[in-house]
């Protein structure tokens, strides 16, 4: 890279490829200047685009090169947006743009944007193929001295979402559950996504099931003292089944038997296939669905508010579906309230 003052915009689903390209170029700016750069990270719904430009054109006082990265870029209005281009008129020479949306079109992107970014640094990150996503998962168990039996690879991609960072982040914790040269089934594993002393999206999750709001919050805040929670990501993975519930609901109207819905929908686990049967007793498929546009709303809301704020918005969230069964117009009116 031999102008350090270049722009990036980094788009795509796959987070974890994303994450990868970041550090592997953060690291050769690194290597360049000869000493790690300074970070900052922003969102332009709690950053004004001059604060940020500020940033980046005070330079910094301890680092040779400054590093900004700029999330969420497809909610950068165009009058913001004609600052950067202002900007780069003038660039500060230590100081790279990353630019990063989930959007898979520089177009999503305001054009004084994305026009500026020179096209070899617009990167597409697409979502893995499924033939990637086994080789991934098996080459990292073999990697940890692990063995992972065919159906067992079926249950993960049935459980996780399609992205390396969400495989990472669960596979690790699977790895260092088991005993080094131990083999991985869906039982051993189910054990520890809805057993394990370590909170996740799955525990979580199967409060939700069951409908006990208590102690889904409990989960809650021992996964915020977890820290470096993305709540956005949480609420994805709570999004990923409740799709199934409804699936299964959809499927159980039409007569099916249980034997028969866990086959069309890969449910493998007795775990799973129980939660799914308590959730059928404490949800009929009006409020799943309900359910579902209200986690589609807080997902969104989430990206929109500031940090601070995100631990009481997931708070009220849990409430309003576990307890109100999705009623989102009373979460907007409460929301109103607060404002």
């Amino acid at each position: 890279m031999d102008n350090l003052s270049e722009i990036f915009l980094l788009l795509g689903p796959e987070k974890g490829k994303k994450q990868t390209f970041l550090k592997e170029t953060i690291r050769r700016i690194s290597q360049q200047k000869g000493g790690e750069p300074e970070i900052h990270r922003f969102y332009p719904f709690e950053s004004e685009m001059e604060n940020i430009l500020a940033t980046a054109g005070n330079g910094s006082l301890f680092s040779a090169h400054l590093i900004i990265l700029v999330n969420q870029a497809e909610t950068i209005k165009t009058k913001d947006a004609k600052l950067f281009a202002d900007y780069m008129k003038k660039p500060n020479e230590d100081a790279t743009f990353f630019f990063i949306s989930d959007e898979t079109a520089a177009a999503k992107v305001s054009s004084p944007i994305s026009k500026a970014v020179p096209k070899k640094n617009t990167v597409v990150f697409w979502e893995l193929f499924e033939s990637d996503k086994k080789s991934w998962l098996i080459n990292f168990f073999r990697k940890q001295n692990l063995q992972i039996v065919p159906e067992g690879v079926e249950y993960l991609l049935e459980m996780l979402e399609n992205n390396t960072s969400e495989f990472q982040t669960v596979c690790r914790q699977i790895a260092a559950f088991h005993e080094p040269g131990s083999t991985l089934t869906p039982e051993s594993m189910e054990e520890f996504l809805y057993h394990s002393k370590e909170e996740t999206v799955f525990t979580l999750f199967a409060q939700i099931a069951e409908g006990d709001f208590q102690s889904a919050l409990d989960i809650l805040r021992k996964i915020a003292l977890g820290g470096s929670v993305f709540y956005p990501q949480l609420v994805g993975g709570l999004l990923w089944q409740l799709k199934k519930m409804i699936s299964w609901s959809e499927l159980a109207a039409q007569h099916y038997s249980v034997d028969e819905i866990c086959k069309k929908l890969a449910i493998r686990g007795k775990r799973a296939r129980q939660q799914y049967q308590n959730a059928m007793r404490h949800y009929n498929g009006r409020q799943l669905k309900e359910m579902l546009i209200l986690s589609t709303r807080m997902d969104s809301l989430l990206r929109e508010s500031r940090t601070e704020l995100q631990q009481l918005l997931m708070e009220l969230y849990l409430y309003y579906l576990v307890v109100k069964k999705g009623d989102a117009s009373s979460l907007e009116r409460a929301l109103a309230l607060q404002i």
